[in-house]
């Protein structure tokens, strides 16, 4: 499985118009990049980036452990941010493994919809089943091999 060819191909069949003006990203919780959606040809890192997000949420996630109550919270999200720029991070699942995904904007008119639009976004993917499983092949890769075949096809003699 690729996990980043197959969110590719979930964002072509599901045409989303504001990621197309943003650089968005999906990382694994140890900053290696999974998926990118490559549009914005600045000089961005994602590999950079992502492992710095990486060390940046677990560091955020032990702080948050100091918080009274935390459990109680249902989404922790990492966001750093201006009135118009900024990083979003989202958290989220599949396959049981957690995986970041987030968006850096500038001059960003209306960011409260940019978030709300990246949870609509995380929550279609999350919700998606994204099957580890290879299908199994029933094909033999020899026809007719006898036990002796067998037994001889490891060992190595001298003789030419």
């Amino acid at each position: 499985m690729n996990l980043g060819k197959e969110i590719g191909q979930f964002f072509k069949k599901n045409p989303a118009s504001f990621i197309e003006n943003y650089q968005c990203f999906i990382c694994r919780y140890d900053g290696i990049l999974v998926y990118s959606n490559s549009v914005e040809e600045k000089s961005l890192d994602l590999n950079s980036i992502c492992a710095l997000l990486g060390g940046v949420w677990q560091a955020s996630a032990g702080l948050a452990a100091f918080i009274k109550d935390a459990e109680a919270m249902k989404e922790f999200r990492l966001s750093f941010d201006s009135s118009s720029s900024g990083v979003f991070v989202l958290p989220l699942k599949i396959n049981n493994t957690e995986y970041y995904f987030g968006t850096m904007y500038s001059k960003e008119m209306n960011p409260g919809q940019l978030k709300s639009k990246l949870r609509f976004y995380r929550d279609k993917i999350q919700n998606l089943d994204f099957s580890t499983k290879q299908k199994k092949d029933d094909r033999f890769l020899f026809n007719d091999i006898s036990d002796d075949e067998m037994d001889n096809l490891f060992s190595f003699s001298g003789e030419a």
